[in-house]
């Protein structure tokens, strides 16, 4: 559905947030949101926006995850980009080659399919320079013309010994297969991967890469057509009773959870039979006289099995599957009816299409032809659920076409339900192509204005659907009729049915689409329609007794439930990491932008929505209009209509602010009266409007209102009502963020409040005040490390911390927040520092402890969840770096180098790269300490250095830096080693800043005490690294570089002679060096150097630079 339109995009999240917990996946999102221009006012601008509106918006976002993919990073707007929206980056890169030989094994199903001789080596081939760049569809390719050349020889030199693909089948394979990703393209992909790449010293981005799974083989076979099965295991063949599966349904509606659960295991066990499939496709179609319930049950499970292991199947168990389903299509029971489609949508969708049931579709279309009632139904609703899940699948001439005709007519069927569902399959199929009705788009037309009267609330909510979607596909056959069509759908955006007024509110989002059409076809009926939108925010009965609007007693009290709190992911300090020529964008979950948990989308958040995009499109022109409802709602009596003002107010701040801005001396005041209402629901709704308009009281009212706004949220940070505490606590981190410096006057308020709230929160809203505290830390910084702030957080940080099992799941943002304490307070955390660190440890050791066992029992133990692993790795080097050498009694004590080393070679690179942090961190705190495992370490740090992971790479050259100011001269039985990799590294085109910058520091440091080997290959490296030196910043790493450069270039001048205007300009980018090393510069200047010094008067732009070096000098 994705790129059609916003209506697709927001139906996309509907259908998720309807399915939570679920992944919505964009594929090429730089096609769904390219990047605006400051005027840009085109569709794709308002797809941004709604984007934008469903990640952090006035709608909330329930356990509905995104993960986007693009090959074209450098397009997608940056507003998508930025931190609680898409802000995590990984780069997939181009196979390995373990991971081509993986993709060989999976593509053959371990050399079977086709059959392999026994001299094909998977490693070896794949580890072949010819194979460098191939993907995964290149080797599938190389596999299929390799088993075409054996194919071939086997036919045409009737070789009988050829009777399977072996290597030199490959060999020959290769030479006509070539990588379908270009060497240009592969720069091209390398060059985003450096521009995306990690910055600094990275402590871990949280990403998996799955291998393919390993499964064991058992062969069913099945008896004829009656329903049993046998497996083939040695043994004596098991049959399955089919009334002993009807038993096990009908217990599994039992309200006794043991008998449940004895159901779900027995059921489980049932599932490992291919047939099994079998038996309840004959409950489903074959027992007609069981309760319908116990069929139904028996297709839901079988739809599952479907879903989860249809390609399995042998062909005879699919062919009785699909008969025997599709022969109950016409039964009497709505339900079942209801069932067969979505079996059989789901056999397509796993099919991937109807190319392997061709007959199917023009069956559905006989049966339409059929006067039988139930059979129309059935066949329409599987029609409509085929469209809805797989209409991108569909050939539009073979498929589509010959059905719209029979589908119109039903437009004006009799029958209610058989209108809704033939207007339901035509919306479906419109929502991905439009293709299928353009050749009948005026009768299509003609039927849909003959409904506008229809009395059924279905057949209304298809037809609102409907005028949406023709926004989008046919603009240019509805725009004669759209003055009529918008005066009907702002009547529909008012009727008391809201799954009508929810379609027909949608039809303002997608206008909006194109602003420049929008505001002209809207402007003479915003005076209508602003009334109606602000009208419809408010919420409804069902919404008020569904949250307890009325209720004012306070439930802080009241422990949540476990399904209300959110999952969380180690949000990492710097949010990137690279991985194929794509990157991959993942969003936290948990910004939800809205202070309300009443997830579903409804009148009420579609209509702030469209006043939303509206606001963004008219600006001031909406304010005439706007303002005096807005002032008699904000002043009404009735609590829901005031809400809905303080909603509405929050909904224009982006669009209109400029407009809004006169009169937010009056609106800010009454805002933070609000603050006050008895209504949990308006404090809430007050606490998010705020934090809409925080950037204006700090950068333009921050005398006036800032200590009122901040004191405000955290007397509601306090609140009674949790859903209040949670929209407060939600705002006052937005306040932390945009203050920053500004609120440190207001620590020790601030901290008082903040710890009376780790007493009274519950499970889900301490994860919000866990972020808030972390966001305080990351805002003041060192300010929070006062002896008074400390005594005031510690103690009942430290409390949760110590109450907290290993894998509870308040644990995890826990850990980020005390990184983000630790980091801030330095010195003035060691107090606490032991109990942190020992849980640390305890977390590293178990999660390597259950990597073992994984590895050794695949079957029983889980791989474990390497985020905690890398949360600990970085809360140690936090220490580490924070501490100093205060840590070394600690690491003194326990088996951390141990663990370390281990982690050093864990083979997920993010591990790898936490592990490095630590190391250079643990070097520079407690060298004695480390320097018993350099043998260990340093060549596994070596093998890291490997710019294909920049961020592994990047933290191991750093550590190995470190480690060299240690070791000084004993450092030089490893240089000649690990020298050629560090040039390597330094000379690599278009590399990576940073990298390239530790890598200069690195080979400078080694220069210190190793001139004499390093001196030698000075040529090699001298010019990049100026070039990257110049760049730095004056500090002691920068230093120490040019100390070892100093040594190497007075050891080696020759070598320097080349580049020697390189050097004067790394040499001209200090601004203050120390007066010991303007004296090294000063005795850069032998013969050979003087020389070439006069020939840089020829060019122009040395001029600056030779003054500049003489400054220095």
């Amino acid at each position: 559905y994705v790129g059609e339109s916003e209506r697709a995009v927001r139906t996309v999240f509907q259908r998720a947030r309807d399915s939570s917990p679920c992944v919505i996946f964009f594929d090429e999102i730089d096609a769904l949101c390219p990047k605006r221009s400051q005027n840009e006012s085109s569709g794709g601008a308002r797809l941004v926006n709604q984007l934008l509106t469903e990640m952090d918006g006035v709608e909330v976002r329930k356990q509905v995850f995104l993960i986007g993919a693009t090959n074209r990073p450098d397009i997608v707007d940056p507003a998508i980009l930025r931190p609680g929206r898409l802000d995590k980056i990984l780069f997939v890169d181009f196979p390995s080659p373990s991971d081509r030989a993986d993709i060989l094994r999976k593509t053959t199903k371990n050399g079977t399919h086709p059959k392999l001789k026994e001299d094909v080596d998977f490693d070896k081939l794949a580890g072949l320079p010819e194979l460098e760049g191939f993907t995964g569809a290149d080797l599938a390719a190389l596999v299929h013309e390799a088993s075409i050349i054996a194919l071939k020889a086997r036919l045409f030199t009737d070789d009988a010994s050829v009777d399977a693909v072996s290597m030199e089948h490959f060999e020959k394979a290769i030479q006509n297969i070539r990588p379908s990703v270009t060497d240009a393209d592969r720069k091209k992909y390398l060059r985003m991967k450096e521009i995306y790449g990690v910055k600094g010293r990275v402590r871990g981005v949280t990403a998996n890469g799955d291998h393919p799974q390993r499964r064991s083989a058992s062969t069913i076979c099945i008896v004829s057509h009656d329903i049993m099965a046998t497996e083939s295991t040695g043994t004596d063949t098991e049959f399955i009773d089919s009334f002993e599966v009807l038993h096990l349904l009908h217990h599994s509606q039992s309200t006794d959870t043991v008998v449940q659960r004895n159901v779900q295991q027995q059921l489980d066990m049932l599932n490992g039979h291919q047939s099994f499939c079998c038996y309840l496709v004959h409950i489903l179609s074959g027992m007609k006289e069981e309760q319908e319930a116990s069929r139904s049950l028996a297709g839901l499970i079988l739809k599952n099995n479907v879903r989860s292991q249809w390609t399995k199947y042998p062909d005879d168990v699919r062919e009785f599957v699909k008969t025997n389903t599709l022969a109950s299509i016409a039964d009497p029971s709505p339900l079942i009816r209801a069932t067969v489609g979505i079996i059989i949508t789901t056999i397509v969708v796993e099919e991937n299409g109807v190319g392997h049931w061709p007959t199917l579709l023009p069956y559905l279309g006989h049966l339409l032809d059929q006067p039988d009632p139930n059979m129309q139904e059935g066949s329409m609703g599987a029609i409509q659920k085929i469209f809805e899940d797989s209409g991108d699948r569909l050939d539009t001439e073979q498929h589509v076409h010959p059905l719209m005709p029979k589908i119109l007519s039903f437009f004006s069927s009799e029958s209610a339900k058989m209108r809704g569902l033939s207007m339901n399959s035509v919306n479906s199929i419109l929502m991905i192509n439009n293709d299928p009705i353009s050749a009948v788009i005026d009768e299509f037309l003609q039927q849909l204005f003959g409904r506008a009267h229809d009395q059924d609330p279905e057949v209304q909510k298809q037809l609102c659907r409907s005028l949406t979607l023709l926004l989008d596909s046919h603009f240019e056959k509805l725009a004669p009729h759209l003055p009529n069509v918008i005066d009907y759908i702002i009547m529909k955006t008012q009727d008391p049915n809201e799954n009508i007024a929810v379609e027909a509110c949608e039809f303002w989002l997608s206008l909006a689409e194109n602003s420049d059409v929008c505001k002209e076809l809207l402007s003479p009926f915003l005076g209508k329609l602003i009334p109606v939108l602000i009208k419809c925010m408010r919420y409804s009965e069902s919404d008020i007794i569904a949250l307890k609007g009325n209720c004012d007693e306070e439930d802080a009290m009241i422990p949540d439930r476990d399904e209300d709190i959110k999952p969380r992911f180690h949000k990492s300090k710097v949010a990137a990491g690279q991985v194929n020529g794509e990157v991959w964008l993942l969003q936290d979950p948990d910004d939800d932008g809205s202070d309300e948990t009443y997830a579903e989308w409804n009148i009420r958040r579609c209509s702030a929505a469209s006043l939303d995009v509206l606001a963004s499109i008219f600006k001031q022109e909406l304010l005439p209009i706007l303002l005096p409802i807005l002032k008699e709602a904000l002043c009404h009596p009735e609590w829901e209509v005031k809400e809905s003002g303080i909603l509405a107010l929050g909904a224009v701040a982006e669009g209109c602010m400029n407009g809004i801005t006169p009169h937010l001396h009056e609106l800010i005041p009454f805002l933070l009266n609000m603050l006050d209402d008895k209504k949990p629901l308006v404090r809430s709704i007050t606490c998010w409007t705020l934090s809409r308009y925080c950037s204006w009281v700090v950068d333009e009212a921050r005398d006036l209102y800032f200590e009122q706004t901040l004191k405000g949220l955290l007397v509601r940070v306090l609140d009674g009502n949790k859903r209040v505490q949670e929209a407060a606590c939600s705002a006052f981190a937005t306040v932390e963020e945009e203050g920053g410096d500004f609120i440190a006057p207001y620590l020790s308020d601030i901290l008082q409040t903040l710890v009376q709230a780790f007493g009274i929160y519950q499970a889900k809203n301490l994860l919000i005040l866990y972020d808030a505290v972390g966001t305080l830390a990351n805002s003041v910084g060192n300010a929070l490390s006062q002896p008074a702030y400390v005594q005031v957080l510690m103690p009942p940080l430290m409390e949760k911390w110590q109450r907290l099992g290993n894998d509870d799941k308040e644990l995890f943002p826990l850990l980020e927040c005390v990184s983000s304490v630790a980091s801030a307070m330095g010195i003035a955390f060691l107090p606490y520092c032991e109990p942190v660190y020992t849980r640390c440890i305890t977390l590293i050791t178990q999660s390597l402890h259950q990597s073992v066992e994984a590895q050794q029992r695949p079957n029983e133990v889980e791989m474990p969840d390497k985020d905690y692993l890398i949360v600990a790795l970085d809360l140690l080097s936090g220490l580490a770096e924070s501490l100093g050498a205060h840590i070394e009694p600690l690491v003194g004590r326990n088996e951390v180098l141990q663990l370390l080393s281990l982690c050093a070679v864990d083979p997920t690179p993010e591990v790898r790269q936490s592990s490095f942090a630590l190391l250079g961190d643990l070097t520079k705190a407690c060298w004695h300490h480390i320097k018993p495992y350099t043998q260990t370490f340093i060549p596994i740090l070596a093998m890291n250095f490997d710019p294909s992971h920049i961020s592994v790479c990047n933290n191991a050259i750093w550590a190995f830096g470190e480690m060299s100011l240690k070791m000084g001269a004993e450092m030089k039985q490893y240089v000649l080693s690990i020298l050629p990799h560090l040039i390597r590294v330094m000379n690599q085109k278009d590399g990576q800043r940073t990298l390239l910058e530790n890598t200069a520091i690195t080979i400078g440091r080694l220069g210190t005490y190793c001139a004499e080997e390093v001196a030698p290959h000075l040529v090699t490296f001298i010019r990049p690294a100026c070039f990257s030196l110049r760049n730095i910043r004056d500090n002691a790493e920068k230093e120490s570089a040019f100390r070892g450069i100093c040594y190497m270039i007075n050891l080696n001048p020759s070598g320097v002679v080349n580049d020697f205007v390189f050097l004067c300009d790394a040499i001209a980018s200090w601004s203050t060096p120390k007066p010991e090393l303007k004296e090294m510069f000063s005795r850069v200047s032998l013969p050979e150097i003087v020389f070439f010094c006069s020939c840089l008067l020829r060019f122009s732009f040395c001029l600056t630079i030779n003054f500049n070096f003489k400054n220095k000098m």
